[in-house]
């Protein structure tokens, strides 16, 4: 409680400085306070970024609005399977996700119009580097015999996939928008080449995947120019983790076992889909795997799989739902002509690829792209600012990198 206090006393006297602790605390994977609540120590930190971030994010960002609208649209949608599948499970659920939405994008937002995106995007690199470093430490420290790959690192007990997808962030960001960071050109390139390891230590394979798909995608449409040697490199060397750790799957020791990671995720398919059919529409509830009632004596855990974990929670009307809080970021940032906006809208497009073959609701791996969508809210309505007052007074604007 003195602990929490503290914050909030922080949150309110130094609000320009506690919204920047939401970025590196994207890492914060473990779980705090009563175990009844299952919050996470990313979930607490929003929350007292949330707070410091009222009086200073930038209302009146069309951005900002947007993606206002968009989450209350979300939440509205998501309702009706809540009223048809009622639970304080539910209810706590919906009103967790909009809370991630909103005030990931206000923290980010407020981040900004004070000048600090700089700041907010080193803290997280630099959180990424350090979680790096450990991961690479536990993967030389534990070997398995027999194997080309040593155990999967899971640094600080943070799950690999997501360390894996938050080292990926980084490297886009670093890769896309330097100049947002601003670092010396070989510092830049020994921090990547440490993420990428980082990704090939955790064997994230989903975040590997969707690691490459996106920067091909990037590569061809904008400056290929800008493909480094050692982005080249760490890209080639998660490929060959990638394809080596699929293909151990499939090794006899690892086929006979149904705890493997490819049996458990049809499993929990095959679960979920059948509850689903039951009811296709409103789908089961939010969280059912956490219902004894739905799961029966052999309980599964959440799908890893976002349109799989969608039918099963609230069916056809939850997919709906989440197509348009997804469609609806991308539309919001999409229009912004700036490099952070480029960042934003790819790394949204990063989450869904992984969620693919993760998880989608996590506190951390989804705050970053909804933060980094409010970075590129503040930032385009600072520029308009500056370049209306510049037209105004004749002076230079301000630097969006400047700190305050």
């Amino acid at each position: 409680m003195a602990a929490a206090a503290l914050a909030i006393v922080l949150a309110i006297a130094l609000p320009a400085s506690a919204v920047l602790i939401a970025f590196p605390a994207t890492f914060g994977y473990w779980r705090v306070g009563p175990a009844s609540l299952n919050l996470s120590l990313a979930d607490v930190t929003l929350a007292f970024g949330v707070i410091a971030a009222v009086p200073l994010v930038p209302w009146r960002s069309v951005v900002v609005r947007r993606m206002a609208r968009v989450a209350a649209a979300y939440t509205l949608v998501l309702l009706v399977p809540v009223v048809f599948h009622p639970s304080t499970r539910a209810v706590v659920e919906a009103a967790h996700r909009l809370f991630l939405i909103v005030g990931a994008v206000g923290v980010g937002a407020a981040v900004a119009g004070t000048h600090r995106t700089r700041a907010g995007l080193r803290l997280f690199v630099g959180a990424s580097v350090l979680v790096a470093l450990r991961a690479l430490m536990d993967g030389l420290a534990h070997t398995k015999p027999g194997s080309l790959l040593p155990v999967a690192a899971y640094p600080w007990g943070i799950h690999k996939n997501a360390a894996g997808f938050l080292f990926a962030s980084a490297i886009i960001v670093l890769v896309i928008a330097p100049q947002e960071v601003q670092v010396r050109p070989w510092i830049r390139t020994a921090v990547v080449a440490t993420l990428f390891a980082g990704v090939a230590a955790c064997q994230s394979r989903g975040s590997a995947v969707t690691l490459i798909l996106i920067l091909m995608l990037w590569a061809l449409a904008h400056q290929k120019g800008r493909i480094t040697p050692a982005v080249v490199v760490g890209t080639l060397l998660i490929g060959v983790m990638t394809v080596v750790s699929v293909n151990a799957l499939f090794a006899p020791d690892e086929r006979e076992s149904r705890f493997n990671s490819l049996d458990s995720r049809i499993a929990t398919y095959d679960a979920t889909m059948a509850l689903w059919r039951d009811s296709k529409i409103t789908g089961v509830g939010l969280k059912y795997w956490r219902d004894p009632a739905l799961t029966g004596e052999v309980a599964f855990g959440e799908p890893h799989n976002l349109v799989v974990s969608a039918l099963g929670e609230s069916g056809i009307i939850g997919l709906g739902a989440l197509g348009v809080l997804v469609i609806g970021t991308l539309r919001a940032v999409r229009r912004r002509k700036s490099e952070l906006a480029t960042v934003a809208y790819l790394i949204v497009i990063a989450k869904v690829i992984d969620s693919t073959l993760g998880i989608f609701w996590v506190a951390g791996t989804l705050t970053l792209p909804f933060l980094l969508v409010g970075l590129a809210a503040g930032a385009s309505d600072r520029t308009r600012d500056d370049a209306t007052a510049e037209a105004t007074t004749g002076s230079a604007p301000r630097s969006s990198n400047v700190l305050a």
